[in-house]
């Protein structure tokens, strides 16, 4: 039986408040960036089709990413937390390297998630790179970070368009690889993207 062309998969973002989450997705989707900070109030979803420039042989050759944003508050996504991730399929971990402590929060949300929807593939943003040059410590705890949880790290910039589109791809090709048409590939040690 053929593989089907396209696939359609359910992507969450997870980060703490004000990391830029909804700046990614704006600019993944739509090509734009707003200065303007606005809190995600609740979810927003977004539809974006990528397909992969070197897809896995064998599988789909396009996925049709639905991305689910939540708001970042701590209280409050204990709330959402259960119907927010049922059914993800993947997860952009996102945090902002002006503030250090949004990398320490990752595993929180990257473990909640999975928590609820399984091994799901997970591909870590480091956002805003164009205000601060990573560190390399920062560069040890992400590579920990990435191998933990089987997918790479990206330094990303919404404002600059910096490797948004390489870490939807890269999360579009761990779909597809994990889709059942293409044997699963192990935990990488992280994708430094400079």
């Amino acid at each position: 039986m053929a593989s089907p062309a396209s696939i359609k998969a359910k992507v969450c973002l997870v980060g703490e408040i004000a990391v830029g989450k909804t700046s990614l997705v704006r600019r993944f989707s739509e090509g734009s960036f707003d200065e303007r900070y606005t809190t995600t109030l609740g979810i927003n979803i977004s539809k974006k089709v990528v397909e992969p420039s070197n897809p896995p042989p064998g599988g789909p050759r396009r996925v049709e990413m639905i991305l689910f944003d939540v708001m970042g508050q701590r209280n409050l996504r204990e709330l959402l937390m259960e119907s927010y991730f049922r059914g993800a399929q993947a997860l952009l971990a996102v945090w902002d390297i002006t503030r250090p402590e949004t990398l320490r929060e990752l595993p929180g949300w990257i473990d909640m998630a999975q928590e609820i929807a399984g091994p799901i593939p997970v591909v870590i943003a480091t956002n805003k790179v164009d205000l601060s040059p990573i560190r390399t410590v920062e560069a040890g705890e992400l590579d920990e970070l990435a191998r933990e949880s089987g997918g790479g790290w990206f330094t990303t910039s919404a404002k600059t368009g910096e490797n948004v589109e390489a870490a939807f791809e890269r999360l579009a090709t761990e779909l597809i690889r994990r889709s059942g048409s293409s044997p699963p590939r192990p935990a990488s040690r992280g994708t430094r993207a400079f």
